[in-house]
Parts: structure tokens; C-alpha cells; sequence
């Protein structure tokens, strides 16, 4: 039932009336850019990755969006927390940039959250992470390709959540930009690596990794396709010779409050905090 305007949880004794507003912190991971295709592309880079806390309207709806990973040669789409800010009226969202796509030969690598890593011939440079400009940064630029001896070919890896995407060289394609770990949902996960960029040999480079050794973003191709990225939000690898660039993997949303008692449906319990996991799109609504 509504009093005074809260919804009360419960009846009689041991009712409580909930905060409102309340203060939510939020992760917002954008879908990681697919890795360029044909010849030597560059990686994709990792979905934007935004953090912070935001006063909200806890008798309000709340939309969450989550945006895809990119297939070969294309960046991934946005993720979105549109909210009703805690004065109950004022609406507010909060987006995390899709992932570059890696170049190709044909192709120019995107900016993007983090960019994607350049191919090797005149679309060889890699493109600007952090697009559009937030604060703090959402992520990072790719790396340049590179061609050596007129006969290796090397991607740039896709630029991830906390570092660039590595250069190629002469003698290794570009590695991808490593990610960023968060425990917002308990556990320590890796999101936003940069893909690595293609080779024309057995130099494909690495995808990028977090806070451990597990990897995130895709590999780059060793005379194959390049692999998918492995984590939320990761760019794909980029491909070697004729074939296709890895695919970017989805972002998510996770909402967090203090406090086991839920506010909104769903959800679980971490810690004494209240965490509500988005890997669709969907709705936070009040209980």
C-alpha cells in the first residue's frame, strides 16, 4: 500500500517505510566492437565502461538497455540507465559508448567507447576511445596496424576499458587494450578488453585481459578468422587473410543499493547490498 506518498513494505510490526530517494550505484557496459575483417584487420574495441553513484527515484520506473556486441566489421551498440532523478520528475540517463569496430582493408576502424585498432594498408591508424567524452573515461583508443618488408601484415589491437590497444610491430600484430575488473556483483569480473589485431603469419596478437590472466578480448587471427571476445563488453579479434573478424560480446547493466531489503523486483542479495543484473534489455521496478 502507498502512505504518505513511500510504499510500505509489509504489515504490522516490523514494517519499515524504504529510502526515497535512494542512492544507487551503477556499472554500464557498453557491447564490444566486432574485429575487422579481411585482410589483416584491426580489433574491436571494448564497450564503453562507466561507474558511479546517481540519486534516484526509488516509487519510479526504471529502463535499462543493454546494448549488443558487433559482428565482424561493425562496433557494438550503446547501454543505457534511464532513470527518474530523486526529485521524482527530472528524467536522467546515463550511456556507455558501443565499441570501435577494428579496419579492414577496405574499411576505417570507429571510434567508439574504446576504438577500434587500425588494419594494415591506409586505414592502419586506430581510432579514439572515449567517444563522446565522459568523466572519468570511459575507455581507451586502438592501436595503429603496420606493414613491414612490403609482406607482414599487422592489425592494431582494439583499444579496452583501462588501457590503449597496442601497436603492431615488426614483427606481432597489436594487442588489445586490457579491461577493467569490477566486483559490483560480488565477484571480481573483467569487462571492456580490446580484440587483437590480425596477421598475415602466426602473429596474431593477443586479446586484452583484466586484473588476471583471463582473457577478454578476442584473439587475433593466425591466418584464421579472429576469435570472439570472451567477457561483457569485449571487442573481437581481428581476422587474418580472407576471413572474418571476431564478434564484440554484449554489454550489461548492474544496479547496486545498500541494504538487503529490496527495492525493486528481482534481484539478490550481495554483501548486505541489494544488486540487480541486466544482460537484456529490461525494467527496474519498485516492489
Amino acid at each position: 500500500m502507498t502512505m504518505f506518498g513511500y510504499n510500505v513494505l509489509g504489515f504490522g510490526v516490523g514494517s519499515s517505510v524504504p529510502p526515497n530517494p535512494v542512492t544507487v550505484t551503477y556499472l554500464i557496459v557498453a557491447g564490444g566492437g566486432g574485429g575487422g575483417g579481411a585482410y589483416q584487420g584491426g580489433g574491436g574495441g571494448g564497450g564503453g565502461y562507466r561507474t558511479g553513484t546517481i540519486e534516484i527515484d526509488a516509487n519510479s520506473q526504471q529502463t535499462i538497455t543493454v546494448g549488443a556486441g558487433g559482428a565482424a566489421d561493425s562496433s557494438g551498440a550503446n547501454s543505457v540507465f534511464a532513470t527518474i532523478a530523486g526529485d521524482g520528475s527530472t528524467e536522467v540517463s546515463v550511456t556507455s559508448a558501443g565499441g570501435g569496430r577494428g579496419g579492414n582493408s577496405s574499411q576505417v576502424a570507429l571510434a567508439g567507447g574504446s576504438g577500434g585498432g587500425g588494419n594494415y594498408n591506409e586505414q592502419r591508424f586506430g581510432q579514439a576511445g572515449n567517444t563522446p567524452s565522459t568523466s572519468p573515461s570511459q575507455g581507451n583508443a586502438g592501436g595503429n596496424g603496420l606493414v613491414t618488408n612490403g609482406q607482414y601484415y599487422y592489425g592494431g589491437g582494439g583499444g579496452g576499458a583501462g588501457a590503449a590497444g597496442g601497436n603492431a610491430t615488426s614483427s606481432l600484430a597489436g594487442a588489445g587494450g586490457n579491461g577493467t575488473a569490477s566486483s559490483i556483483t560480488g565477484s571480481s569480473v573483467i569487462y571492456s578488453g580490446g580484440g587483437g589485431g590480425g596477421s598475415s603469419g602466426n602473429y596474431g596478437g593477443p586479446g586484452g585481459i583484466g586484473g588476471n590472466s583471463n582473457t577478454s578480448g578476442g584473439s587475433g587471427g593466425k591466418g584464421t578468422a579472429g576469435t570472439n571476445a570472451h567477457t561483457r563488453g569485449s571487442g573481437g579479434g581481428g581476422a587474418s587473410e580472407a576471413a572474418a573478424g571476431g564478434t564484440g560480446f554484449a554489454g550489461t547493466v548492474v544496479i547496486q543499493h545498500s541494504g538487503a531489503t529490496r527495492l525493486f523486483s528481482g534481484g539478490t542479495t550481495v554483501g548486505g547490498n541489494s544488486v540487480y543484473i541486466f544482460t537484456s534489455d529490461g525494467t527496474l521496478d519498485p516492489v
